[in-house]
């Protein structure tokens, strides 16, 4: 931002508005043999995010999802050897909201 009778710019960082996210959340274990352990989990959400400052305002909404699976196996018992192999898969998301406008003088 600029003041005007000074000439400077500042920065400021605040919470302004409404920042929700609700939904459900599901996992399971599995064991398809003694060397071998699988995870799974798996999630359904809605987003909001919700704003009004100056002259500017939102109201986002989005579902998302996500899941993850791993899995552990056994290599060698005596010697507690594992490996693990693990995925993960994210669905849209809301990271980063920045309004960003020109101001007059750099219009040229």
């Amino acid at each position: 931002m600029q003041d005007n009778q000074t000439k400077l710019y500042y920065g400021t960082h605040a919470n302004l508005g409404l920042s929700a996210n609700s939904g459900v959340r599901l996992s399971a274990a599995f064991q398809p043999g003694s060397w071998w352990d699988i995870n799974v989990m798996g999630g359904a959400y809605r987003l909001r995010e919700k704003s009004a400052y100056l002259s500017s305002a939102f109201d986002y909404h989005l579902f998302s999802y996500d899941a993850n699976l791993t899995q552990y196996f056994t290599i060698h018992t005596k010697a507690a050897v594992k490996a693990e192999i693990s995925g993960t898969y994210n669905g849209p998301g809301i990271l980063l909201i920045i309004l960003l406008k020109r101001n007059a003088a750099s219009r040229k």
